[in-house]
C-alpha cells in the first residue's frame, strides 16, 4: 500500500511537462532535451538552461508548480523588515534563504532550494516560530540578502 506522500510524488508533473505547458519550451526542444539527458546523464532543467532554452527564473517558477509550493517573485514582494532583522544574516546568506511573512504564526521563507530540511530547521530556530518555505529565484534571493543585510 503506498503512503499519500508517494502517492503525490508520482502524480507530480515532471518538469519538462511544466516546461512545455506554460509555453516556455516545445515539443521538439523538450525531446532533443530528453535525448541529451539520457546521453549524458545531466539534469534536465540544466541542460534546458545551458542551451539557452529557459531562464533561471522559469526553472525556479516551473519546480513550484511540480513542488507544489508558492513561487515569490522578489522583485515585486514587499517583504518584512521586521522579519528580516530577525533572521540571523550569516543564516541569510548560507542558505540563500530570506523571511517574506508570517502567517498564522509560520514564517514563509523564500528559498532557492526550498527542500533543504536542515536550512528549514535552522531558521525555524533562529526566528523562534514554525517556517513554510517558497520557492524563489537563486539570482534574486542573492540581491535581496546583499540589500537586506549589509
Amino acid at each position: 500500500m503506498m503512503t499519500d506522500e508517494r502517492s503525490r510524488d508520482i502524480s507530480r508533473k515532471l518538469l519538462g511537462e511544466i516546461l512545455r505547458e506554460k509555453g516556455k519550451i516545445t515539443d521538439q526542444q523538450l525531446e532533443e532535451a530528453l535525448s541529451r539527458q539520457h546521453e549524458t546523464g545531466e539534469i534536465l532543467g540544466h541542460i534546458l538552461f545551458d542551451i539557452g532554452r529557459v531562464t533561471e527564473r522559469d526553472l525556479q517558477e516551473a519546480w513550484s508548480i511540480q513542488l507544489g509550493r508558492e513561487f515569490v517573485d522578489l522583485r515585486q514582494t514587499l517583504l518584512s523588515e521586521e522579519l528580516i532583522r530577525n533572521l540571523n544574516p550569516d543564516l541569510a546568506r548560507r542558505h540563500r534563504a530570506i523571511p517574506i511573512r508570517e502567517e498564522q504564526g509560520t514564517v514563509v521563507v523564500a528559498m532557492a532550494n526550498p527542500l533543504d530540511v536542515r536550512a528549514l530547521a535552522e531558521i525555524a530556530k533562529d526566528l523562534e516560530a514554525p517556517v513554510r518555505s517558497a520557492v524563489a529565484s537563486a539570482s534574486e534571493l542573492e540581491d535581496a540578502v546583499d540589500k537586506y543585510y549589509r
